[in-house]
């Protein structure tokens, strides 16, 4: 704190608002709260001896009558688990779900800092394997800068009584946002007039929910010839839970039963390429897949080793010699060979100016912080991209680990100045190891 400034750092909070804000606390039962022995969260996580998880639920009558208190509370309930449970990535199942009811309650008067830190909260708490749900009556309940951090939204038995709950309704359809359809509590109208909102935007339709998937798809034939009429196609289905196999068996039966056959199905919800292999080949009728979470995230390696290792220095080639962290000295250059059919088949390591037979693959592409050729567009990166892919050997584009891995060979100019720099005793100095 420099001198002549001792206040620098204070909270830019004037003293009578927060002394208002714990006022209110206090007037809601915060002395009886914060006067209480901590929940102590593990209970919230044990399991029954089976490994199970177990259904708690806190009887928050009283929190729910004092919004301000319910919202301190919740916030210090993720937060401590925040700061307690270990990183896990983006697991196929959390570890805690909490659903909270009323949620509405929680955002009654919520100032904008604690709306940025339950957004906060509520986006990270996720990476340690706890699900938010926030349950309420209609989703304009939530504050829209919350309701972007949610992973899953329930709309649950879709109507519209009043113009604005009509006006909420086209405004989810266009935006996409209606993913679950539960077909028990939604009535034929508002069920067609949703369908209808999709269709009329070439969005695919929409089925979810495990226990309600063979029902929903009843539905959708029992209204596709009142679509046809509107000269609306039923274009497909989408699958996004449960045992994808089997459900995706029945509803192409229903489907191809009640006349739509030309109707595809499409499946999502933690699909990965072991998960899509093990679909086709078991011979699932589902046409597409949607891959989201596993696209974005390295869940099997979440961390990739970077180290930078010098192999020339002041003009002279150096290497490292290291026990299992050896490299190769000097510049280098790779040559492709292709087999018959012009697949890969090995690649040869060498120093520059050494050329060989081959495709030599390392080319330079700035010089002195300057670009030595316009920049490549996305379509041809895609190509080249799609290109080199097909041309992998099959054992390599297998999901199964190779019996034989791909063959580099090092050639003998690399093995001869790797020699001749061990006997200099040129190696890297200490500065860069």
């Amino acid at each position: 704190m420099r001198a002549g400034r001792p206040f620098e750092s204070r909270s830019t909070v004037p003293l009578a608002a927060i002394q208002r804000s714990l006022l209110a606390l206090e007037q809601q039962g915060g002395e009886r709260l914060f006067g209480e022995p901590a929940l102590d969260l593990e209970d919230l996580l044990q399991t029954d001896g089976q490994g199970k998880g177990v259904l708690n639920v806190l009887a928050a009558d009283e929190l729910v009558r004092a919004p301000r208190l319910y919202a301190t509370f919740l916030l210090w309930m993720l937060s401590e688990l925040f700061e307690r449970l270990p990183e896990v990535g983006d697991p196929e199942k959390p570890r805690l779900v909490f659903f909270f009811d009323e949620a509405h309650l929680l955002f009654d008067e919520a100032s904008k800092a604690f709306l940025d830190q339950v957004q906060q909260v509520v986006r990270l708490v996720r990476s340690k394997g706890v699900g938010v749900f926030f349950v309420t009556q209609s989703p304009k309940d939530i504050p829209p800068e919350v309701l972007g951090q949610l992973g899953h939204r329930v709309q649950h038995a879709l109507r519209a009584f009043t113009p604005d709950d009509d006006k909420a309704l086209k405004a989810a359809v266009a935006r996409g946002d209606i993913e679950y359809v539960f077909s028990e509590n939604v009535t034929n109208a508002d069920y067609e007039r949703v369908m209808r909102g999709y269709a009329e935007k070439g969005h695919t339709l929409i089925v979810g929910e495990s226990f309600a998937v063979e029902a929903a798809a009843r539905k959708v034939v029992a209204l596709a010839s009142r679509l046809a009429s509107r000269g609306i196609p039923v274009k497909g289905v989408r699958l996004d839970s449960g045992d994808l196999a089997a459900l995706s068996r029945s509803v192409r039966r229903i489907l191809d039963d009640g006349g739509l056959a030309d109707a595809t199905i499409f499946a999502s919800g933690n699909i990965d390429e072991y998960r899509m292999h093990d679909l086709v080949a078991g011979g699932a009728p589902i046409d597409g897949f949607g891959v989201g979470t596993s696209l974005v995230t390295s869940s099997d390696a979440p961390y990739l080793d970077a180290v930078y290792k010098l192999q020339e220095y002041a003009g002279k080639a150096r290497r490292k010699r290291s026990t299992g962290k050896a490299t190769w000295p000097g510049r280098k250059q790779v040559y492709r060979h292709y087999d018959r059919a012009g697949r890969f088949e090995h690649d040869a390591v060498t120093v520059e100016g050494d050329e060989q037979p081959g495709e030599p693959l390392l080319v330079p592409v700035m010089r002195r912080g300057r670009r030595l050729g316009a920049p490549e567009s996305l379509v041809a990166i895609r190509e080249r991209a799609a290109g080199q892919l097909a041309k992998l050997p099959e054992r390599i584009r297998a999901l199964e680990p190779a019996a034989s891995p791909y063959r580099v060979e090092i050639s003998p100019a690399l093995r001869k100045l790797a020699d001749q720099v061990d006997r200099a005793g040129e190696e890297v100095p200490a500065l860069f190891r």
